[in-house]
């Protein structure tokens, strides 16, 4: 299915395997094609991959497959012609890549300490990651007792039941030790956690984050943003043991664990293997139906199935005696949960269904009394069932994205004692009334409001702190500075707001930054992203305030897309610590920022700056202004700019690339060639281009649409158009699956077109 959707084929999931091998033979049949398969852990039949190679003397087209392995006997398997064994680094190379992560201070200090590293170096046999993550691992280790214990501990690891392989494995001694030499207990089950999702997956950071917390990985907080701020903190330290790697587009910051990493962290969670049961991970196994023996479900502690096919759940009577953790996440035609199923579940903790096809749930729910993350993020639930109210222990509730979601019994939710965590952001339902009832302990909300009047409203309930705010539609807007005036006078949005959208609202052409009066000087200090959407009549946005740097102090992303009129945003050069910057479809915006003026800074620390779809911008800044901060900078569709506001001196920073179309490129105007020379190195010329067709009438869910297609990690340009209903996806490095699944969750019906890459 995967290499079928990168050729351009469409196969369907219910196709058995050797129809999906027909069809793709009969596409590849009459093509060169040169298949590049990395890191394969198991024979494939060349049959099945479409590339059957023709009989002799009938070869009219050539069939290639490269692929890397470590194992010889995949070689065997799929018959290769040409074996090419890759040594490891020579002692040399592996000794100066060693010292690159570990202390050289440290392994100088003493000649003892000097000769054990180069045993250690030794043990690695060559191994680029295991060298890199035994050198991370050692960097902390400073006494010659500590390096020793570290080469006893490499010596003697062994992992057999992983490797497949005879000998002993240096990767699985650099992890383990690495793995040990982090700091406790809840730091390694954070690590394990990751092994959940499907090998070489991309982990949105705060799903993950939001995981952590649901299994009490993460507790005892004050407020949700220190949870997710000592989630990134735990991140942050796992990526630095070579544990977790980043993966940077476009502004969104993802995690990947290493495959080799994720098997030896599933061997641990196994209890050393001794347990195998003990989590099933089948994520991304294209299965149909769950296909356990019984006596697996009696020991299975931890089950991931997400990123299937599923379409039922087993309707028979079974037990999960142990099973406290389940993961069914992105299984699109699950559609049904057996009235049985609940009943099997007597410890279970952690339910994720989002991105299922559920729409409603038993009555039995309230059969899990232990019960603390109901995860129903984007699924098309009509209504909560009034059980829900049983569950004691539950404290997450999220139903993000539930545009249907219109039915909750009186009491449902606010009758759910030890909730901290309700999110409605994105949902159809926002009654406030069964707000108003939450009692006790502090509650961390998401919810989209429709009119200032709720919004006010909602300001006046003291025990609900605003996480994520979604004001849409709006038409009662009385002046132009009563939308953030009404924001900031609540203490608890002030305190706990990071996230605000405002969609498609009415404003009379203007909107002002303004505090309502002198007591509420204080900004959104937590606020950290903040997107402008299709806001039609939208020309500018002012600020009234005396402390400008005050009031967005920790912005980190702003998104402004489809304001047709809109001319400037002069008031970015107000937050001192905005990373991201994406414009996008303003037709009216001629100059980027006007104005630099006095009381502004001369200089912007933006990281990522994209700029696409604005046919009228001819300047990014009038007057001199800095970005020593800039790593990537994305200009698609503005034929009318001719000038960047840097030169060369740019490149001294941390310049990463410069993405763009070869024919804007050459038709910039240059006051020194020689900066054209210099910045060219950067230039990173093309863009994938997915064209999709949609089941829905674009003018009702454009802003949807925009809001869907640009949170996908890598998309620079969204263009809709009306007549054909055809969709066109610009981006770098966008994953056309997660694309589809978004749209098809948040939107419907989505046909693929075609598959490509354009300027280049």
């Amino acid at each position: 299915m995967d290499l079928a959707k990168k050729v351009g084929l469409n196969l369907e999931d219910d196709e058995s395997e050797d129809d999906r091998a027909y069809k793709l033979h009969n596409f590849l049949k009459e093509k060169n094609c040169l298949l590049f398969l990395d890191d394969i852990w198991q024979s494939y039949e060349v049959v099945m991959l479409g590339m059957q190679p023709p009989k002799r003397g009938m070869e009219k087209k050539r069939k290639v497959i490269v692929f890397t392995t470590r194992y010889e006997q995949v070689c065997t398997g799929m018959s290769a012609n040409v074996i090419k064994k890759v040594k490891g680094l020579s002692s040399d190379e592996a000794w100066e890549l060693f010292l690159k992560y570990a202390r050289e201070d440290v392994i100088n200090s003493e000649r003892q300490i000097n000769q054990l590293a180069k045993e250690i170096t030794k043990e690695c046999a060559g191994v680029p990651l295991a060298l890199i993550t035994v050198g991370r691992a050692m960097s902390a280790k400073r006494s010659r007792e500590a390096w020793n214990d570290a080469l006893v501990q490499l010596k003697k690891s062994q992992m057999p039941e992983v490797t497949g392989m005879k000998e002993r494995d240096p990767m699985f001694g650099a992890f383990k030790l690495s793995y040990d030499s982090l700091e406790d207990d809840n730091i390694r089950a954070r690590l394990l956690c990751c092994s959940l999702w499907p090998e070489d997956f991309e982990i949105d950071k705060d799903e993950l984050i939001q995981c952590w917390i649901g299994l009490g990985l993460i507790d005892e907080f004050d407020s949700i943003n220190k949870a997710f701020d000592r989630g990134h903190s735990h991140i942050e330290t796992l990526t630095f043991a070579c544990l977790l790697e980043l993966v940077n587009k476009n502004g969104a910051t993802r995690i990947k664990m290493h495959d080799v990493i994720r098997d030896m962290a599933l061997w641990m969670a196994s209890d050393c293997g001794s347990n195998q049961h003990r989590w099933i991970v089948k994520a991304r196994a294209r299965l149909n139906q769950l296909e356990l023996e019984n006596e697996q479900w009696q020991v299975v502690e931890r089950a991931s199935f997400m990123h299937n096919n599923l379409s039922s759940l087993p309707r028979q009577t079974l037990t999960f005696p142990k099973l406290s953790m389940l993961m069914l996440q992105q299984n699109p035609k699950l559609d049904l949960i057996p009235e049985p199923f609940f009943k099997a579940l007597p410890v279970l903790a952690f339910l994720d269904l989002s991105g299922t096809n559920i729409t409603d749930l038993p009555r039995e729910i309230n059969m899990l009394s232990e019960l603390q993350y109901l995860n129903l993020n984007f699924t098309p639930i009509k209504a909560l069932p009034v059980e829900l109210s049983s569950l004691a222990k539950l404290k997450y509730l999220l139903l993000v994205g539930t545009k249907r979601l219109a039915k909750v019994p009186k009491g449902t939710m606010s009758n759910i004692a030890l909730l901290k965590l309700l999110d409605l952001y994105e949902s159809k339902y926002a009654n406030l009334d069964e707000l108003e009832g939450f009692k006790g302990c502090r509650k961390y909300i998401g919810i989209t409001l429709h009119s200032m009047i709720d919004l006010e409203r909602l300001g006046s309930l003291p025990q609900l702190s605003r996480w994520k705010l979604q004001l849409q539609s709006m038409r009662d807007l009385a002046y132009p500075s009563q939308l953030f005036e009404s924001i900031m006078s609540s203490h608890n949005t002030r305190q706990g707001l990071e996230r605000l959208e405002i969609v498609d609202v009415t404003t009379g052409g203007e909107l002002t930054v303004a505090q309502s009066n002198k007591d509420h000087e204080e900004g959104l200090e937590c606020l950290r992203y903040m997107t402008l959407i299709t806001i039609d009549d939208l020309q500018e946005i002012t600020w009234k305030v005396v402390e400008h740097q005050t009031i967005f102090p920790n912005l980190h992303e702003l998104n402004i897309f489809d304001c047709k009129m809109l001319r400037n945003i002069n008031w970015v050069l107000h937050l001192p610590n905005l990373n991201v910057l994406k414009v996008s479809n303003c037709g009216e915006m001629e100059e980027l920022i006007n104005c630099v003026g006095s009381s502004a800074n001369s200089s912007i620390g933006l990281r990522l700056l994209s700029l696409t779809r604005l046919p009228s911008l001819n300047c990014i800044a009038r007057q001199p202004l800095t970005f020593p901060y800039l790593e990537q900078l994305y200009v698609s569709s503005c034929p009318e700019l001719r000038k960047l506001p840097f030169g060369a001196e740019i490149c001294q920073n941390k310049l990463k690339g410069i993405f763009c179309q070869k024919d804007w490129w050459e038709n910039i105007q240059w006051e020194d060639v020689n900066d054209k020379n210099s910045l060219f190195p950067y230039i990173k010329f093309g863009f994938d281009v997915i064209v999709l067709k949609l089941g829905v009438k674009l003018p009702k869910a454009k802003s949807r649409i925009f809001k869907t297609v640009i949170e996908v990690p890598g998309v620079i340009q969204v263009r809709l158009d009306s007549s054909t209903c055809h969709l066109t996806v610009v981006g770098d490095g966008v994953d056309g699956a997660t694309l589809m699944n978004r749209l098809q969750r948040n939107i419907g019906q989505v046909e693929l077109i075609s598959v490509g890459t354009t300027g280049g």
